[in-house]
């Protein structure tokens, strides 16, 4: 009987809690992404729980997220920015943030007079901007608004980041190389969204400014039960932005059309890269896409070969399909040694790839397959005790309710 009357009182608290929160003015969130589809995607959770619960929110963003944007019930905001609209996919193996830095400059240079103007004649109550817009974070700092900084990436200190360059660039007048670093890292931010589960950033679990939402695409169904044999279906993609390797992709197709395993390829919206596998004479048990839903097609895999960047990581573990990580570049490298360590699967070198390192893979998945996916489902475990978007919104709004005063 205390466990009803506990359950009872927190339901109360729950509906006291909502009724306050619709009886007063709805806060003004403004989201700041990037036009990478692995980050974008995730934070649409976020504003369709916020939306729901009667806040306003304004998302800026290319126009090729609009439609998805207002589905959601927010108003989309044009970013109004070339270079932010050509920049995915990028035509690049590596993500050296020496480069990476004069490419944001270039975007901030077109898009912070659209903010400057939209500051003017709108009342924001918080930033919530993507780890790498660090126009967000800047524009939060000019105007003193509190900001959460949403990190797809796991979360790893500043240093860290500041090792993935080539050489320091010489600083610009938008802004610094070390607050570019400070943001990705998210740094001075009031807040961090992070999504994964405080189990799985375990460094991070005591850092009260981190709020996991690990439990995430409730709407997606997990199927139990799966196996792996020489007819399964292998899902293969490199996500939506470091996605230019054509010739890994190749072997791979050459290695499995004279096998018996079906397989999915998408080349995350990289039309150059399609277009090229296309010329390939390949069996009608090779289905190559220039964009698939990438949740869906996990439901159904065995396995994922993927360059383990984090949004592939954390799908991978919660439709608890075993993986072959094929890292492109370090901070995916540091994504696949993470997933080793927990036995989610097996890495490869991309460099000199030969049919003999497939096959070695491969054999290793075959003969480990159902340990990886016993780990995968112990992982997936703690994202689905972790957060969802509901919880998190509340936990939002809670907090811009707290700040509202103090800023």
């Amino acid at each position: 009987m205390s466990l009803l009357r506990s359950a009872i009182l927190i339901f109360i608290i729950f509906v006291n809690f909502i009724n306050d929160t619709l009886a007063e003015k709805p806060f003004h969130y403004v989201f700041m992404g990037t036009p990478s589809y692995g980050h974008f995607k995730p934070t649409l959770e976020i504003v369709e729980a916020l939306t729901k619960l009667g806040q306003q929110v304004t998302y800026f963003s290319v126009p090729q997220f609009k439609n998805q944007i207002e589905l959601v019930g927010a108003k989309f905001a044009n970013y109004n920015s070339i270079s932010a609209k050509n920049a995915q996919p990028v035509n690049s193996r590596s993500m050296d943030l020496s480069l990476a830095y004069q490419a944001l400059n270039d975007v901030m240079m077109e898009l912070w007079p659209t903010i400057l103007e939209f500051m003017k004649t709108n009342n924001i109550d918080v930033i919530v901007y993507d780890q790498f817009a660090i126009w967000g974070k800047l524009i939060a700092s000019q105007y003193n608004i509190p900001s959460i900084c949403s990190s797809i990436m796991l979360l790893r200190p500043v240093e860290d980041w500041a090792k993935i360059s080539t050489k320091t660039p010489i600083n610009t007048n938008n802004f610094s190389y070390k607050e570019m670093l400070d943001c990705i890292a998210c740094r001075g931010a009031d807040k961090v969204i992070a999504y994964t589960s405080s189990d799985f950033q375990t460094e991070f679990k005591e850092n009260k400014n981190v709020i996991f939402l690990g439990n995430r695409s409730n709407k997606k169904i997990l199927q139990k039960e799966k196996s792996f044999d020489d007819k399964s279906l292998i899902y293969i993609s490199f996500g939506t932005l470091f996605n230019c390797d054509f010739n890994v992709l190749s072997k791979l197709i050459d290695f499995f059309e004279n096998t018996s395993y079906e397989l999915i390829i998408s080349t995350g919206g990289n039309k150059e890269v399609y277009n090229k596998l296309l010329e390939k004479k390949v069996s009608k048990k090779i289905k190559i896409y220039e964009f698939v839903e990438q949740e869906d097609v996990l439901s159904k895999a065995s396995l994922f070969i993927t360059h383990v960047g984090a949004s592939s990581l954390y799908e991978a573990i919660r439709f608890a399909v075993p993986m072959i990580m094929i890292p492109h570049m370090e901070e995916q490298a540091f994504n696949a040694h993470k997933a080793k360590k927990l036995k989610l699967g097996y890495i490869l070198d991309s460099k000199d790839l030969s049919k003999k390192d497939i096959q070695k893979a491969l054999d290793n998945i075959k003969r480990n397959w159902r340990k990886y996916r016993d780990a995968s489902f112990s992982i997936r475990k703690t994202f689905v005790n972790s957060l969802n978007a509901e919880g998190v919104s509340l936990l939002l709004s809670e907090f811009v309710r707290e700040n509202e005063r103090k800023f």
